[in-house]
């Protein structure tokens, strides 16, 4: 016996599939920058716990005012970005080198003197990583 399809109208099955693979493609993007976020950290640090915050990279805001929106204890520890160190921005949802390419940069890398490096970094791409237990990195 046939089963019946679980929706009347193919129009609508297609509608709700495409609107599930955006959501789950912006939850793999936010997923895969918070790993990096953790994975910077615990590689930059003895510290035995911590936590974290994510935002939004602002363009023309440094990344340390940007955690200090949260509260002044928090801090920049570094960006969540696509490509490599030392590379420009572009989609976190890239497939270079198979799967996709990213990398954490250390906040100290963001500095002034180095915003043409990273002149592509924006909301959209980037993701600062703030925590309490990283100030003066």
């Amino acid at each position: 016996m046939p089963r019946e399809p679980i929706h009347s109208a193919p129009h609508a099955a297609r509608a709700e599939t495409a609107a599930t693979v955006d959501i789950d493609a912006d939850l793999m993007l936010l997923l895969g920058a918070r790993s990096i976020c953790y994975g910077g950290f615990s590689a930059n640090t003895s510290t035995p716990s911590f936590h974290i915050i994510m935002r939004k990279m602002q363009t023309g805001v440094s990344i340390e005012t940007t955690c200090q929106g949260i509260n002044t204890g928090w801090h920049a520890c570094g960006v969540a970005k696509s490509n490599a160190v030392g590379q420009n921005c572009v989609d976190l949802n890239n497939n270079s080198y198979g799967l996709g390419y990213t990398s954490f940069v250390r906040a100290n890398a963001f500095t002034p003197n180095r915003a043409s490096e990273y002149s592509s970094c924006d909301e959209t791409n980037a993701v600062v990583c703030c925590s309490p237990s990283c100030g003066g990195w």
